[in-house]
């Protein structure tokens, strides 16, 4: 038995979180992506790419269950980690910010979403689809479907 703690038993507790919560099942999936998360902390850091992705996971999980502060603070500590180690130009640290700056468009900060693109060396943000808008306002009244 390879343990708790061990990088591919943590890897499947990650898995099995995105299989939980593509089924639906977000209570289990929010714990599983949690324990993910604070067993790659204890096992290789807090600064390890496997760290920061599961980091991202769980930013990614706040952010579906409209959690956006707490997402939020997930996708900024995983990007100053990515940055911190890769760099800006880094597609890894690209894809944080992209994941931080999509969630900053949605939760009505396009201030700070653009001063995001700009430390990244990005420019002016790109507009998101025409159908954004829709979805947004769809979602923030609580009508589904």
């Amino acid at each position: 038995a390879l343990g708790p703690d061990h990088v591919s038993t943590l890897r499947t507790v990650d898995n099995l979180a995105n299989v939980f919560a593509k089924t639906l099942r977000f209570k289990r999936a929010g714990a599983l992506y949690a324990r993910a998360l604070d067993g790659y902390e204890r096992a290789l850091g807090p600064d390890h790419p496997l760290t920061l992705t599961a980091l991202q996971n769980l930013g990614a999980f706040h952010a579906q269950q409209l959690h956006l502060r707490t997402a939020a603070l997930h996708f900024e500590k995983a990007l100053d980690g990515r940055a911190k180690a890769l760099g800006w130009r880094h597609p890894d640290t690209l894809m944080a910010v992209k994941n931080l700056a999509n969630l900053l468009w949605w939760s009505g900060q396009r201030k700070k979403r653009r001063q995001l693109h700009e430390r990244a060396g990005l420019g002016e943000p790109p507009l998101l689809p025409r159908w954004a808008a829709y979805y947004r306002a769809k979602h923030a009244s609580g009508t589904r479907g």
